[in-house]
């Protein structure tokens, strides 16, 4: 957000001081990390899924959706930023603990699809 249009710079600090706490926890802990990786499938499903959901993106546009604080229109290129860094967190979920992450964020993956469909069938009827 902080690199964002009309950019929020206390975003930034808040983002440098998680990149660095994430950072000195990864160092410091005392566990040894395991990296499974994504299967075929896994790895499969998962590309399968940003793929539907990439002309979401795309599509997003013009926005009528309104913000509850100020009852502005919502910034687009916020609502694309958000929509990729939850495909991000996706993805990585995935990459870092195979099918595991494949499931733990199947809310994720179910959003992904009803937006997904949505589109699809809002453009059938149109």
């Amino acid at each position: 957000d902080g690199w964002l249009v009309q950019p929020h710079l206390r975003h930034r600090v808040f983002g440098f001081l998680a990149l660095a706490l994430t950072l000195g926890s990864v160092f410091l802990a005392t566990t040894t990390w395991s990296f499974s990786g994504p299967s075929w499938a896994s790895g499969g499903i998962t590309m399968l899924l940003c793929m539907v959901f990439v002309p979401v993106v795309v599509a997003t546009r013009e926005l009528a959706t309104l913000a509850d604080d100020t009852k502005e229109r919502l910034s687009t290129s916020r609502v694309r930023a958000s929509q990729m860094l939850a495909l991000l967190v996706g993805v990585t979920a995935v990459c870092w603990t195979g099918a595991d992450g494949l499931v733990l964020v199947w809310p994720l993956w179910s959003a992904v699809l009803g937006a997904s469909a949505f589109l699809l069938l809002k453009s059938v009827v149109a």
